[in-house]
């Protein structure tokens, strides 16, 4: 059954409005959870995000929805939570469901005067795109300059166009000749997103672990082949390889079909953690 009222998250510049407004849902629109659409604000439009769909409404005058332009791409789990992000910590709902959507996107409305009236349509601006350099094949015969990048790019694996080129010190006419050749691929990746190339060598499990790793991870693994609980605190500087020991502890956790739960004590670590 269709329901014939939605509550919307509107996209408003301030989060002094943290609630969801109702409008009514036109009989020739379907609306769904998670659909943006575009409603009536005051003396203006707005782009919103139906957070849920309602039969009746306590209010008299309630504007329509003006279009439905397409789903907002967030999970039923991530809107659920979305949901109690702005009841937790009192910011819109809007706000809150931006937190699921790439970083460095935005949605605005553009507006399109026909003879029968506007259309409106929601643009959702994707991130900043970084370019990436890969190699397809093998370079023969090449410039100096041209065996110098492409031996740059071929022992990073995945490098930065802007970094590889400041490395060879060279022009963008050296690496469009070699992409002209078929010797260099460009690949584009969010601003916000690390190669997994780039990353997944550089923290692969080390074959050698010191002396002090190796007593610290044998008496966590002796209890963990035991019935008998225990607790364990690693005392170390900073990168004197404890992480590397819980890693390894929980490898050994996992193999014995336990479970385990790994706390990142800083940020900087997710990727190593991800890679991992």
């Amino acid at each position: 059954m269709e329901r014939a009222f939605a509550k919307v998250a509107v996209n408003l510049s301030t989060n002094k409005s943290i609630k969801a407004f109702i409008y009514k849902v036109p009989k020739n629109k379907i609306v769904s959870v998670g659909s943006i659409v575009v409603v009536p604000f005051r003396n203006s439009v707005k782009a919103g995000y139906v957070v849920s769909l309602e039969d009746k409404s306590n209010i008299k005058k309630v504007k329509s929805i003006v279009s439905v332009v397409r789903e907002l791409d967030i999970s039923k789990e991530n809107r659920m939570l979305a949901n109690w992000i702005a009841k937790h910590y009192l910011c819109s709902q809007w706000a809150a469901a931006r937190l699921f959507l790439p970083p460095g996107s935005n949605i605005k409305i553009k507006r399109e005067n026909t003879d029968n009236g506007s259309n409106y349509s929601v643009h959702l601006r994707e991130p900043k795109q970084v370019n990436y350099l890969k190699i397809l094949k093998k370079l023969e015969n090449g410039t100096v300059l041209q065996n110098k990048l492409s031996s740059v790019i071929e022992k990073a694996n995945l490098i930065e166009k802007s970094k590889a080129l400041e490395i060879v010190e060279c022009s963008t006419s050296v690496l469009e000749k070699l992409i002209e050749k078929g010797i260099v691929g460009v690949v584009k990746k969010p601003l916000n997103e690390i190669p997994g190339a780039d990353y997944k060598e550089r923290y692969e499990k080390p074959k050698n672990l010191t002396i002090e790793q190796k007593k610290a991870l044998s008496a966590i693994r002796n209890k963990l082949n035991s019935s008998n609980a225990a607790t364990f605190l690693l005392n170390g500087v900073t990168g004197s390889g404890k992480t590397e020991v819980y890693a390894q502890a929980i490898e050994t956790a996992l193999e014995k079909d336990k479970s385990a739960i790994l706390l990142v004590p800083e940020i900087a670590m997710s990727v190593q953690m991800v890679a991992r």
